[in-house]
């Protein structure tokens, strides 16, 4: 790992007691050169093998907090065994064991947009070396950049949950646990060194039409309006352009629908949750995309549905 890993710039550094310090930049990348090191000997020395340590990995930056705290023990034996325990680290880290963590195993710069402080922000962009998260409506670019040897160690790390995809190829999408969608875009499909990594999540704590009118997607007076169309079972169609709660609101119109009629609903990627909406309801969910796609209407026919929900028109 370099010390260009991420460059800095001259933005300061803080210490594990938060207090800012302005020493070399070039710490934090040694600390993680150290530790990955000795985690890497610690793991070949006690005879694991390395699909175990992949898989444990793969989990981790998944989202399963088990196997992510199993790399932050170790990581944390290992700064106090080593003496360096008190050692500088990047301000967008909450602290040293988490920076080391990310910057060798995690999502590196990105893991900022996944604190708490960020759980309003439904967008995150990774464009060449440049960072961007959604804040009140807004893309803005953060302080941190990521290189390009950092955006192929992620993208790999990435790919390792969909194991049987080429990773030659130049478009992936993929899904976290918590639902967010990462979309990657690299090779002969982008310019030389501006690969993109999109990451997508939805933010509503609560599918109703209240939570919708409290968020100012629609006017307070429509929530009777909406709920008596679900209850008459209107055809409807959602339209509008990237962010404009397309899918949120297909999400709350269906939570509100009879769960005792037979829905089958048709994706071509697994966005809508409708087993945690509305999980007594007989609902059949179909992926289809491609090939797959032009071919699924006369199967449509013969899924005994009360009604058909298209995920994308």
């Amino acid at each position: 790992m370099g010390q260009d890993e991420f460059r800095f710039e001259d933005h300061i550094l803080k210490g594990e007691d938060n207090k800012v310090s302005d020493s070399s930049r070039e710490d934090f990348y040694e600390v993680c050169k150290i530790v990955k090191e000795s985690f890497s000997k610690g793991w070949e020395d006690s005879g694991e093998y390395l699909e175990e340590l992949i898989d444990i990995q793969k989990k981790a930056i998944m989202g399963y907090k088990e196997e992510a705290e199993f790399f932050k023990e170790k990581i944390k034996s290992i700064l106090m065994e080593k003496g360096i325990e008190h050692s500088q680290f990047p301000p967008w880290y909450e602290n040293l064991t988490e920076g080391v963590y990310h910057e060798s195993f995690g999502m590196g710069p990105l893991a900022e947009w996944f604190k708490d402080e960020y759980k309003e922000s439904s967008s995150l962009k990774v464009i060449g070396d440049r960072i961007y998260f959604l804040e009140k409506g807004t893309m803005v670019l953060k302080e941190q950049r990521i290189s390009k040897e950092r955006r192929d160690q992620l993208i790999r790390a990435l790919l390792l949950l969909k194991p049987k995809e080429r990773i030659s190829l130049s478009f992936h999408e993929l899904y976290l646990l918590d639902g967010t969608r990462v979309t990657v875009f690299k090779g002969d499909m982008v310019k030389e060194n501006q690969e993109a990594i999109i990451f997508r999540r939805y933010i509503i704590p609560e599918y109703t039409f209240k939570e919708q009118a409290e968020r100012g997607t629609i006017p307070y007076c429509a929530i009777d309006l909406f709920e008596m169309m679900v209850t008459l079972g209107f055809n409807v169609a959602f339209l509008g352009a990237v962010r404009t709660s397309k899918t949120t609101f297909l999400s709350t119109w269906q939570s509100m629908e009879d769960p005792s009629l037979e829905g089958v609903m048709v994706e071509t990627d697994p966005e809508i949750p409708l087993e945690k909406l509305i999980p007594k309801a007989p609902l059949i969910q179909l992926l289809a995309d491609k090939e797959r796609m032009q071919d699924i209407t006369k199967h449509l026919m013969r899924s005994d549905g009360d009604y058909i929900i298209m995920g994308e028109a």
